[in-house]
């Protein structure tokens, strides 16, 4: 509730000054998992042919059903709030088809361009933790826990299981590889 005030109180201020204030909690997210994605240093090769050459040996319908939970999860909120957001705050004639096409025109790069950045920022996360939960067991994640004191570490138990990864899991994750602070961003 708090972060809702606090947006409805720089709003109060202007439009620009809360798009201001996203941006930069943009950036911060860029920067951060920007770093964490470079320390962990992921495969690059395995990592372009999961972009572009859609292939998961020994996958079945539940492999299936979380990669479009994850392309849903990632293309849906833009598509809702983005969009809506650019008719909502540009003034446009739209009696002149010339202004129309401009804005479409606009509205086409500044989308672009989010989307784009919405990809890098994603392409980090998934990438630092596919490459520290993917095929890993929960003992092997419970010992890099071991050496933090960390939230929750009976998360992962002393078994050698495959790591069944979630977003809660995903963050203790990153608090036992870069500490509190990961898990706050």
């Amino acid at each position: 509730m708090l972060d809702t005030l606090t947006f409805m109180f720089i709003d109060h201020f202007g439009f620009r000054k809360l798009e201001g204030f996203f941006a930069f909690l943009i950036a911060v997210m860029a920067v951060t998992f920007g770093f964490e994605f470079f320390t962990v240093q992921p495969d690059a090769v395995d990592l372009a042919k999961g972009m572009f050459i859609p292939w998961c040996p020994g996958c079945g319908q539940q492999e299936f059903l979380m990669g479009i939970s994850v392309v849903g999860a990632v293309i849906q909120p833009h598509n809702l709030y983005l969009h809506s957001a650019l008719v909502r705050t540009r003034k446009i004639d739209r009696t002149k088809s010339k202004a129309v096409e401009e804005a479409t025109f606009y509205y086409s790069i500044e989308c672009a361009v989010v989307l784009f950045c919405s990809f890098i920022i994603n392409m980090f996360v998934l990438g630092v933790f596919a490459h520290g939960l993917y095929d890993k067991t929960n003992l092997e994640v419970r010992e890099s826990c071991n050496n933090r004191d960390v939230l929750d570490p009976t998360l992962f138990p002393m078994n050698n299981e495959t790591v069944k990864a979630d977003l809660y899991k995903g963050g203790i994750f990153l608090e036992c590889t870069f500490g509190k602070l990961a898990l706050i961003v």
